[in-house]
């Protein structure tokens, strides 16, 4: 289904405003469908890729503010994030020993097991968007390049 069938629209300004549009519409779809995933977990698209990006420093520990950083979607509030994975067990926050104001994150046992659970089915999902790896590539080649 082209873009103009789906939002019924008979055109565009131009071009570049149809890929925009074509670009948030199905951006939106994506995140609909993961964020089904998510719910079976009671996990938001912000908890997950915290969780995820704390297992890429894992043992090590990182903190509110570099994970602020990496986010893909900027939290405003990354304390109230980490909170609620707290409350889940799925974190665990210690003191900086050198700078008492910087507090220490780290993903729990408990939060490395669910990411094993999650990411069949997050797999499952990405390889069923139905673009080949070669045209994947180039699709996030051409995304790269909106962005810079």
């Amino acid at each position: 289904m082209t873009i103009n069938q789906a939002i019924k629209a008979k055109s565009f300004l131009d071009n570049r405003h149809k890929a925009i549009v074509n670009i948030l519409y199905t951006a939106n779809i994506l995140a609909n469908n993961l964020e089904n995933i998510f719910n079976k977990f009671d996990l938001s698209r912000q908890q997950y890729n915290a969780l995820r990006i704390l297992r890429g420093c894992y043992p090590q520990p990182s903190n509110c503010g570099n994970l602020k950083d990496v986010m893909l979607e900027k939290s405003p509030d990354i304390t109230r994030l980490c909170n609620r994975l707290i409350a889940k067990n799925l974190i665990f926050r210690n003191p900086n020993p050198y700078n008492k104001r910087i507090m220490q994150i780290t993903i729990t046992l408990e939060g490395l097991n669910l990411l094993e659970k999650i990411e069949p089915m997050v797999n499952q999902h990405g390889a069923s968007i139905g673009l080949s790896l070669d045209e994947s590539e180039i699709l996030s080649h051409l995304l790269d390049k909106l962005r810079n």
